[in-house]
């Protein structure tokens, strides 16, 4: 269900339905008619649009209330605070559509989402999933995922996850990638972990940046500390 601030709200029954319009009366008294697959996209720019028109249903009067939905308003859906559960019934419900295709930012909103609940198994079955599909991924996907790995604590997963972006989703990791991973690293006390992503990212060509020597002189620093020798 959709979450709500002031508890579950729900949708009476439908008063009338035609292929063109649904009628709904909102729990708040609001009478609304119209179907959602009959007003374009620009029109749902605005987030609180969304949450107007959807914030009263389940996923059962969703389904009910669109013929068809495309990967932009899919998005936006998933976008809003819905359950995990909820989340991925759309995503499979929208991706049996014909002729329909998830998109790079339909596939961002939902692993963001899954991150944040630490559902990793289900986000590295979805990297396969895209890689199957043929989309063409992003550093900036990544960039996420390693970030929730490390706010889970689980850092040979992101340094892992760093080293497949190439090897095993074809797309380029910039300085930001390894940025992110040395801060992982440095910020859960394991300089010499850093030292070594450091000097990988050196000879993939990776220009490091003032961020990158900045956080590299902090591992050093905390080397020095420990009295661990490492050559930086």
């Amino acid at each position: 269900m959709i979450s709500s601030p002031h508890g579950g709200l729900h949708a009476e029954a439908p008063i009338s339905t035609s292929p063109e319009q649904t009628i709904f009366i909102f729990a708040t008294g609001y009478l609304s008619g119209y179907h959602i697959s009959s007003i374009k996209d620009d029109e749902f720019e605005c987030e609180n649009e969304w949450e107007r028109l959807l914030k009263p249903f389940g996923l059962k009067e969703l389904r009910r209330s669109l013929y068809k939905i495309t990967p932009f308003q899919l998005c936006k859906l998933l976008e809003l605070p819905l359950d995990v559960s909820t989340s991925l019934e759309l995503f499979q419900w929208a991706g049996a559509q014909r002729e329909y295709c998830h998109s790079f930012e339909v596939y961002f909103a939902l692993i963001d989402k899954l991150g944040m609940s630490k559902e990793f198994k289900v986000i590295d079955r979805l990297l396969l999933k895209m890689k199957e599909e043929g989309v063409v991924f992003r550093d900036s996907l990544f960039i996420v995922i390693m970030k929730y790995y490390g706010r889970a604590g689980l850092l040979g997963q992101a340094t892992r996850l760093l080293l497949e972006i190439k090897d095993v989703f074809f797309c380029e990791p910039s300085f930001r990638s390894y940025n992110v991973v040395l801060d992982i690293l440095v910020a859960t006390n394991c300089p010499s972990e850093a030292s070594n992503i450091f000097y990988y990212m050196l000879r993939k060509g990776v220009s490091p940046t003032v961020y990158t020597f900045d956080v590299v002189m902090k591992a050093l620093c905390m080397v020095i500390k420990h009295r661990i020798p490492v050559d930086i």
